[in-house]
Formats: C-alpha cells, sequence, structure tokens
C-alpha cells in the first residue's frame, strides 16, 4: 500500500525434561534465538519519582519477534490494543521498547545488533546505534541523563551519547558480566540481571558503574522492572528457573510466582502481574501463578510502560490488494474501507471516502448514509463519533485507466474536506488494462519481459534454460500480473545430462501474485505422478493428483506440453493436448494474476531444464 501519513497508527512454553534440554533453551535465549545481600543502608525510592515512572502513560509497550512489531497493552489489566510499531525491515528479534524523555521511541533488536529509533506515532526515524558500533548480541537497555545504555551477551553494558556516539562502557567485559537488563535508579545507580553461567544473579551497581553487591542468585534473569504496588521493590522475570520474584534491593525476595520460561514482568494497575514468554503476553496472579488470561499470541519480550496515544488506523484496499492494483479491462474492482478508532473512539470526526480518475480529473465521494457515490469531493462518508467500521463501497467493473482511492479521516467534524486537519489516510493505486495474449519461443534469443529469480536461467539455442546444482525452487515469471481467464502452455524438457538424479519437480505456475505466496502450480514429480497445487497465504494445499497420466510422456530428453484453461474458478488441465479429469478442478481462492515457469534440484547432481513456446491467449 502506497501511504501517506500525517500521523501514523500508531516460544513457547519449554517443557524441560532434561538438563541437556536447559542448557539449550538457554543457549537460545541468550542468543536471541527460539526454540548475597544488601544491607537496609540503601535507598529508598521516592515515592513521587517512582510514580513518574511507572505513570507516565496509560500504556504498556512490548516488542514481538515472531511478528517484528511493538504492541501496545493497557496498564491496567494487560488489554492488547494494537500494535504502534510495523512492518520495520531492519527488525530481527526485538527486544525492548523504552521511550525517551522526548517521546520518541528505542527499540533494542538482539539479532540485528542495533537500536532503532521511531516517532511516538510508530514512524521509523533512524537507527541510533548498530553493529558499526561494536554492538553485538544487544538486549535490554534503559536511559540516564540522555545518555542510552545497553546490555550485551558480550559481557559489557554500552553506553552512548548521541547516535552513533558510543562512550568508554559503564561496564567493561573486564568485569565478567553478562547483562541481559539494566534498571536505573532515582539516583543514577541501577540493576543488572546477570546470565554468567552458573553465577546467574541480580546485582546492584552504584552510579559510576562500580559493582555494589549480589542481591540474590536466580537461574537466567531476564527483565528487571519497579513494582508498581510497592515502591522500593523490584521485579524479575526468571528464565529457566520460570518465576516471577518481587524483592527489594538488600535482597529480601517477597515472592516468587511460577511462570514457565519468563522473560519480561509488569505489574499491573489491578495487582495482578503481566508476564511475556515464547508463547506470548499473559495476565498472571501472584503467589499463585494461575494464568488468568493470554493477551496476545507470539513470541514476546520486555515490558515498558510509555506515554502513547493509539492514532486511529485507516486502511483502503482494492481486490484485497494495497496496490498498486492492476485489473484487466472487464474485471472488477472492489473498494473494502476498513477503520480503526483506538484511542480517538467518541470522537467527532469527518470520514471521507474518495476517489478519483487520474486521466479525466474527475473526482467521487462516498456518502455511508446514502450508499452511493457522488460527483465531487463535497459528501463525506460520515461526520459524528468515529467508531471501527469495515464496509466494501464499490463492486463493479471500471473503465480503462488509472484511478486512485483514499480513505481518510478530518479532525474538524463540519462535513467539509478540510485538508489541515487530515489526521491520518491511506490510498491505493488501481490501473484498469486491456489485456493482451503473448507467445515466447524464444528465437531471438532473449526471454522478453521474464523476470527470474537468479543467475540459473538463460536463452540458448532458442529454448529457455534452467541449470542448477544447488538444492532449491527455482521460478520465472513473465512480468504482467493481470491474467484472469486464460489458456496457459509451455513446452518442458528435463535435460539428460548424463549426471541427473531422479527426484526432479518441474511444471507451471499461473494466478501468481508474484510474492511467492500466492499461486496457483501444475507440477511433475520423479515418477511421473502429476499434482495440482495451490498456494494461498505461502500454505500449500494439494487440489488434485493422479499417478502417471497416460498423456504425460516420463523420462530425460522428452518434451510435454502443459497446458491449463482459467474460466472464473474452473481450472482445467492438459498434457499434451489431453485433458486430464482427474486433475480439473474448481477453486476460487485465486481470481488473478501473473503466469511463470518452475523447476526444482535436488542439489545431489546437476539437473538442467529447457522450456519453450510459451503460450497465453486470452478468451
Amino acid at each position: 500500500m502506497k501511504t501517506f501519513k500525517a500521523s501514523f497508527f500508531v516460544l513457547s512454553f519449554c517443557l524441560i525434561w532434561a538438563a541437556g534440554a536447559f542448557c539449550q533453551a538457554d543457549g537460545l535465549e541468550e542468543q536471541g534465538l527460539e526454540v548475597g545481600g544488601a544491607t537496609q543502608a540503601h535507598f529508598r525510592v521516592d515515592i513521587e519519582w517512582y510514580q513518574n515512572q511507572m505513570g507516565r502513560g496509560g500504556v504498556l509497550l512490548i516488542p514481538d519477534s515472531t511478528t517484528d512489531t511493538v504492541g501496545v497493552f493497557d496498564t491496567y489489566d494487560g488489554t492488547y490494543k494494537g500494535d504502534i510499531i510495523t512492518d520495520n525491515p531492519g527488525f530481527s528479534t526485538p527486544i525492548n521498547a523504552v521511550m525517551a524523555d522526548n517521546g520518541d521511541i528505542y527499540v533494542s533488536d538482539q539479532v540485528a545488533d542495533s537500536i532503532f529509533v521511531f516517532d511516538s506515532n510508530g514512524n521509523y526515524l533512524y537507527t541510533y546505534a548498530d553493529a558499526t558500533d561494536g554492538l553485538n548480541n544487544i538486549r535490554g537497555m534503559d536511559f540516564r541523563g540522555g545518555h542510552v545504555f545497553v546490555t550485551s551477551g558480550d559481557d559489557y553494558v554500552a553506553e552512548f551519547d548521541g547516535p552513533h556516539s558510543r562512550l568508554p562502557d559503564f561496564i567493561p567485559v573486564s568485569e565478567g558480566v553478562d547483562s541481559f537488563d539494566i534498571l536505573f535508579l532515582a539516583d543514577g545507580s541501577c540493576l543488572i540481571a546477570d546470565i554468567q553461567g552458573s553465577l546467574d544473579n541480580i546485582r546492584y551497581y552504584d552510579a559510576a558503574g562500580v559493582f555494589q553487591y549480589e542481591l540474590f542468585k536466580v537461574d537466567f534473569p531476564e527483565q528487571v522492572s519497579f513494582d508498581l504496588t510497592a515502591p522500593g521493590e523490584y521485579l524479575t522475570a526468571v528464565f529457566t528457573g520460570d518465576s516471577l520474584t518481587d524483592f527489594d534491593l538488600a535482597g529480601t525476595i517477597y515472592d516468587s510466582t511460577f511462570f514457565n520460561s519468563a522473560r519480561g514482568v509488569y505489574r499491573l494497575g489491578n495487582g495482578n502481574y503481566l508476564a511475556t514468554a515464547g508463547d506470548g503476553v499473559w495476565e498472571v496472579e501472584p503467589v499463585t501463578g494461575t494464568l488468568i488470561e493470554n493477551k496476545f499470541v507470539g513470541s514476546s519480550r520486555f515490558i515498558e510502560p510509555a506515554d502513547v496515544v493509539l492514532q486511529p488506523k485507516v486502511d483502503i484496499k482494492c481486490n484485497g490488494q494495497d496496490g498498486p492494483v492492476v485489473i484487466p479491462e472487464g474485471g472488477s474492482a472492489v473498494l473494502t474501507i476498513d477503520v480503526e478508532a483506538n484511542d480517538s473512539a467518541g470522537t467527532d470526526m469527518d470520514v471521507w471516502v474518495l476517489f478519483t480518475s487520474v486521466d479525466t480529473g474527475k473526482r467521487w465521494s462516498y456518502n455511508k448514509a446514502a450508499s452511493r457515490w457522488y460527483r465531487g469531493w463535497c459528501f463525506e462518508y460520515v461526520t459524528g463519533p468515529l467508531d471501527d467500521h469495515s464496509e466494501t463501497v464499490l463492486d463493479m467493473p471500471l473503465p480503462m485507466g488509472a484511478y486512485k482511492a483514499y480513505l481518510g479521516l478530518d479532525t474538524d467534524a463540519n462535513g467539509m474536506l478540510n485538508i489541515g486537519s487530515v489526521l491520518v489516510y491511506d490510498m491505493v493505486d488501481i490501473d484498469v488494462i486491456q489485456v493482451a495474449g503473448f507467445t515466447e519461443d524464444f528465437d531471438d534469443g532473449v526471454a522478453d519481459n521474464w523476470v527470474d529469480d537468479g543467475a540459473h536461467w538463460f536463452v540458448l539455442n532458442g529454448v529457455y534454460n534452467l541449470d542448477t546444482t544447488v538444492y532449491d525452487y527455482y521460478y520465472s515469471y513473465y512480468n504482467f500480473p493481470a491474467y484472469s481467464d486464460f489458456t496457459y502452455s509451455a513446452d518442458i524438457l528435463q535435460v539428460d545430462t548424463g549426471d541427473y538424479y531422479l527426484t526432479y519437480d518441474f511444471g507451471i505456475r499461473f494466478r501468481d501474485d508474484m510474492t511467492e505466496d500466492n499461486y496457483y502450480e501444475l507440477r511433475v514429480e520423479a515418477d511421473g505422478s502429476t499434482w495440482l497445487y495451490k498456494r494461498v497465504g505461502g500454505t500449500q494445499t494439494t487440489l488434485a493428483n493422479v499417478e502417471g497420466p497416460a498423456s504425460f510422456l516420463t523420462g530425460v530428453a522428452v518434451w510435454n506440453n502443459f497446458k491449463v484453461v482459467c474460466a472464473g474458478s474452473t481450472i482445467d488441465v492438459y498434457f499434451n493436448d489431453v485433458l486430464e479429469p482427474g486433475l480439473s478442478v474448481v477453486d476460487a481462492d485465486l481470481t488473478t494474476g501473473a503466469v511463470g515457469l518452475f523447476g526444482q534440484c535436488s542439489g545431489i547432481k546437476l539437473q538442467a531444464y529447457m522450456y519453450d513456446n510459451v503460450v497465453l491467449s486470452i478468451p
């Protein structure tokens, strides 16, 4: 989706049966992969400062390293409210999302070895630090005096006073501390979660980074946080020790609540714990360890309070796509809208659904009350208290041309389009084109308009070749995304290299969205069996299978013609111009897309395929 926004919207339980399993789980967790006592002389946290830290805002930020998002949760009962950071390409294993005093959100990523910075609406701003600064295997972090402190599995706590400006380490490697998290206290001193071998413990350092004492030993502590209900007390999530532990600076443990493979912990306003693990976010009853509710499913990490207002989220799609969308002439354009009010629920706003022809300049607006489109951008979709809403606003063929569709929110709720008051909007580009077929015999030595996945594809002696010894699935598609009803055929041969290995798979693809997530595939396997598959949303399903059809010639150095005829939801399959009823199906999941070719290599010996006489015709 090509989106322009004035303000953006904002591992499971480990059952360990042996000591070896403990070691494996610990090792993976250390890398960010799935799978003594104080005295009362130490200060007590100032109540006002403590409340300021814990009450900075009404939400909690929790990264999820499966979806590579940062979610927003309620501070009172832990209810999941949505994601504030989504689709950041730099994420690999986000661990800790912390809001700075200026409202920016800093996210540490353990595997990307980076700290990324976002604004308070979740928009990416810049990379604060990364591997070029010597960072590796970073985990939790905290702020003090405008400086950023980040823990590392390389046995240091790094200190930065600005982007890519690393100071001498706050806790150097020479200390031998495998730090997982750091929590600064009011006087600048800090608590460190240390997972250094058999010496795992929570330890206290003064403001200069000098070790003072060990509070207590514990098996693989991760996050350390303040305890909301008891100023002067603290919490730690214990991964291998399977607990949520409540303690004070004297090392006194007030409660150790069982929670399997704990990562993050926070005391909710209702008195319960909010805890994270590899299977998500949970509300947990203290002491008993009763799992009250699963708030979110994912691989969830540290929990931090933040002052965040979740902006409304709007989404407009055409034919279920974010765009740009290409529609063949005569095909329907289906516009759907989705509004999530979030923290603006009940606020009076104008909602606009707008449509324009790029070629003619004509404009239309959709009005919900009348359930119709009007000429001009003069009729709002609705005016009034904002709420969650989804609707199909258009379903019809469009004349050939280029179009843009918009969904936006205007905070000046007066029924007039006030551009300066647009809070958020989304847009989708639509192109309606005349579709023509093609014939490709490769006789000119060029694979015109074909897009492949690497250097293994080439044209030689008037045929399209695929050669490889590397185990993988290889594809090439004709670069046009909008074939709906058609006849598509290709001649294919497995080359007799003298070194072939009979685990070959090859064939054609069609109605392919060119993402590797959605397409139909007609495949022949080594035993001569033929298969019709579909892949939808990345999940493959068998539609039909025939064991060795008589019309298909088996063996190497043998040409076969593959052909599919697609008409609506009906797919008919032919080999060498003979209809194979056992492979003919009715399936409506995929209605349009590109066409292509593929071959698969066993990775054991050289395998090669030839493709020729590729034809697509439109009825």
